[in-house]
């Protein structure tokens, strides 16, 4: 099967799925609710893109469905050729904010994800999905959740021979499934890989807005599978909006490369790797959830908006237990870079915690050391404006070119022009030798 044909199929699939999703909302409600600005020309014509297929699923069903695979084929081109990367997946990172701030309708929050999340498929090689993007705009790949797992029901179901007994056709999967290594025997086992590979798939999408070469540790090397929850329950010291109070103003930094957090309380939980990313003049925190039972999970909470994503968030199941982690990843990052806890509870240690951090020695080795938030200071430092080499292909944007004019720089036709920024970097008041 070619992989053409396989992306015509998943596009129809998707292009159904849209449509009724927006079915019964009105074309009032999708106009207003998909909209989203960026003072980027290049990001909002992009934007622009998307938002006329979802008002072409609305009002012209016959022409999006007929048109989209072309659709997505062309815009993969264009985001490719000039170096959009970035800018598409940022995209994909304001919808859920802004839209969720915006209280716009989940059906049509939801179609809009459908849009974006099929277009990276066009954007992935075989095999593959994105997870981040790197520093100089191309695209980081982990392997699928469950490689070609998609293709035995898509091929048996646009094969000439599809049989029209649905018991049959489950019985002629069955045995692909077991050729590419699945052990499937019921439609329960078939749904839990369609759920995990979903939830899955949604996590890495989400993050890859905020993942480049310095933070792929916040990449699950083993992925935990989320469709039965976690066992053993999750303690709640203090209510979520304590925590979410206390960050807004906090004391610390934690190290480049990242902290881990230990919580001896909690058996389903083994330790809580966290990171701070300083992206679009604003610090996101970014985790990785490391269980007891093997495997990881990882999200973000977006300080400034006060959004946190896991794995969980608006899935059918999972609103508890994504409730449950909001609490204890905060709780965690609180400790880590605030007093407030210290306040309340005193500052006497607590042996539930634990905090490590990661040091680099001469010999190229790291070593893990254990974590004092007062020995650390904060240094700012400014990084000054410079010109920076596109890759191949790629182009800068009008924003880039008109800062280039303001400082004085000619740029050439593989170069970009970077605005000055200041980054917060960690210094350790007493070097331990």
């Amino acid at each position: 099967m070619k992989e053409s044909d396989l992306r015509k199929y998943k596009t129809k699939s998707s292009a159904k799925v849209i449509i009724e999703k927006l079915d019964n909302v009105e074309t009032e409600d999708i106009v207003t609710g998909i909209f989203i600005k960026s003072d980027d020309a290049e990001m909002e014509h992009l934007i622009k893109l998307f938002e006329k297929q979802l008002i072409a699923a609305k009002l012209r069903k016959g022409d999006f469905k007929g048109e989209l695979y072309k659709f997505f084929k062309n815009t993969a081109r264009y985001i490719k050729k000039n170096g959009l990367l970035m800018e598409f997946f940022k995209i994909a990172y304001d919808i859920n904010i802004e839209m969720e701030r915006k209280h716009a309708n989940r059906d049509v929050i939801n179609a809009y994800l459908s849009l974006i999340m099929e277009q990276v498929s066009y954007l992935e090689n075989e095999g593959k999905t994105i997870c981040g993007i790197t520093k100089s705009g191309d695209a980081i790949e982990c392997d699928e959740i469950y490689p070609k797992f998609e293709r035995p029901i898509i091929e048996l179901m646009i094969s000439k021979d599809k049989p029209n007994n649905p018991k049959r056709l489950f019985e002629l999967a069955k045995k692909k499934y077991k050729l590419l290594g699945y052990n499937i025997e019921t439609l329960e086992d078939y749904h839990i890989y369609v759920a995990n590979q979903q939830l899955i798939t949604n996590m890495l999408f989400h993050l890859a807005y905020l993942i480049n070469e310095d933070y792929m540790d916040i990449i699950p090397d083993v992925h935990f599978l989320p469709c039965f929850g976690i066992k053993g329950d999750i303690r709640i010291n203090h209510p979520t909006p304590f925590y979410i109070e206390a960050l807004k103003v906090r004391k610390y930094t934690i190290p480049s490369k990242g902290l881990i957090c230990k919580i001896n309380d909690v058996d389903s939980i083994s330790e809580i790797f966290i990171m701070e990313r300083f992206i679009d003049d604003k610090v996101v925190m970014l985790y990785k959830i490391n269980m007891s039972s093997g495997g990881s999970t990882s999200g973000f909470y977006d300080i400034k908006e006060n959004y946190f994503f896991s794995i969980w968030r608006n899935s059918d199941v999972g609103a508890n237990i994504h409730a449950k982690v909001e609490n204890i990843v905060l709780e965690s990052y609180c400790r880590a870079t605030t007093n407030k806890i210290d306040e309340v509870e005193g500052e006497k240690p607590r042996k539930e915690w634990e905090f490590y951090y990661k040091i680099d020695r001469q010999n190229g080795d790291l070593e893990t050391k254990e974590y004092n938030k007062n020995q650390y200071i904060e240094k700012i430092t400014t990084v000054k404006p410079y010109v920076r080499k596109l890759p191949a292909g790629a182009k800068a944007s009008e924003e880039a070119k008109r800062l280039a004019i303001k400082y004085g720089y000619e740029l050439e036709k593989d170069e970009t022009f970077v605005n000055s920024f200041k980054k917060s970097v960690n210094m350790v008041k007493h070097f331990d030798v």
